[in-house]
């Protein structure tokens, strides 16, 4: 929250990955994956439950690093699944 840049490898536990059909992030909304920082890609096929086709989806991610304050949302992303 700071802006310092980070090491993924070395500053970061994991990503939380947040995938709603709306736009908005709320506090009570709970991730739908934690991701290791050493992975660059989501199988939106592994996620679960799984996602629903012809739906589109925003997506927000918050990156937990190892000592302590978790980051703000990230800002909202869009994706279309067919």
């Amino acid at each position: 929250t700071d802006n310092t840049p980070l090491i993924p490898e070395r500053d970061l536990e994991y990503f939380e990955v947040y995938i709603k059909q709306a736009p908005q992030y709320m506090a009570e909304d709970l991730p739908i994956a934690i991701v290791s920082p050493r992975i660059n890609t989501l199988f939106l096929a592994d996620l679960s439950p799984p996602l629903s086709k012809g739906v589109n989806y925003y997506f927000f991610i918050r990156a937990v690093p190892v000592q302590g304050e978790v980051s703000d949302f990230s800002d909202v992303g869009t994706f279309f699944l067919p």
